[in-house]
């Protein structure tokens, strides 16, 4: 998309986003409870299945993403939104195309990584940091923007350079979140936890390329809440 660029945003968001997102599922609970497992549960399928079966698993994950950020889109807005829209990724033949390349690098990647490393646990997460700046908004900019896997390359990773600090805070808050509450209260980690995480994708990549305002989105959640 000509003229589309990351913004940096202020370090505060590496908690804001956390705190939209928990708001942001609470328009529908159920549904994003619901669409959070049936991603979760595709992943399970494939871990169960070796190697292969989680490569595959890694491909499917990646057209089931869409939804994920569709809904959370809806949940933005304050809409109930659906659960089909977990499907657009399939559904959506333009959007398809456009998601079948990093489909396919994401299950070779899955294959090779899980390979080489699979008896170097450090060794094969490290090689997915160093790979994920390249690739970690690819799939809301072809969803949204509607640009080839191609030129979101760069694209990602200029939002992952300019955003560093506050990503990397997100990320470690995010592994502290789940790891605390996996330890802790697992109750929590399966009904409040989980769909925390898999539903943060749209605020962060919305306030990096839409500018959105995840200050404002909250207030104005929270003072939704409030009413009702």
């Amino acid at each position: 998309m000509q003229g589309l660029s990351p913004r940096a945003v202020p370090f505060n968001y590496c908690t804001t986003w956390i705190s939209v997102t928990w708001k942001i599922i609470m328009v529908n609970y159920l549904l994003a409870l619901g669409a959070t497992y049936f991603l979760i549960g595709m992943g399970l399928v494939g871990y169960f299945l070796g190697t292969l079966g989680g490569a595959f698993a890694s491909g499917i994950s990646t057209l089931l993403t869409p939804g994920i950020l569709l809904i959370g889109s809806d949940f933005s807005k304050k809409n109930k939104s659906n659960f089909d829209l977990i499907f657009t990724g399939f559904r959506d033949r333009d959007l398809l195309s456009r998601l079948l390349p990093l489909v396919l690098f994401n299950i070779l990647f899955a294959l090779i990584n899980g390979h080489f490393t699979k008896n170097h646990v450090l060794v094969g997460t490290v090689i997915s940091l160093l790979v994920a700046p390249f690739t970690y908004f690819a799939v809301p900019l072809m969803t949204f923007d509607k640009i080839s896997f191609i030129n979101t390359i760069p694209l990602s990773l200029q939002a992952v350079i300019k955003n560093i600090v506050p990503l990397v805070l997100f990320i470690i808050l995010i592994a502290l979140l789940a790891t605390g509450l996996g330890l802790l209260l697992f109750l929590p980690l399966v009904f409040y936890g989980l769909p925390l995480i898999m539903f943060t994708g749209y605020p962060v990549y919305a306030s990096i390329f839409l500018n959105m305002d995840v200050d404002a989105l909250n207030q104005s959640l929270l003072d939704t809440k409030s009413d009702t």
